[in-house]
């Protein structure tokens, strides 16, 4: 449960960092950003896969 929770927010976290290294124009509309948010972590899952929290 919270677990899950935290992990979800710490990769949210990652995906904001992640867009102003590599996506900074995508920043200029929020709404577009949120709205796309779940599409964008499914392309970037596709092509780069972050290691698993708590698995080694």
């Amino acid at each position: 449960g919270q677990a899950s929770s935290a992990t979800h927010i710490r990769l949210a976290l990652s995906l904001v960092g992640f867009m102003q290294y590599y996506w900074p124009g995508q920043l200029i509309c929020c709404r577009l950003v949120t709205e796309n948010s779940h599409v964008l972590e499914k392309q970037i899952s596709r092509s780069h896969h972050p290691p698993k929290p708590g698995t080694s």
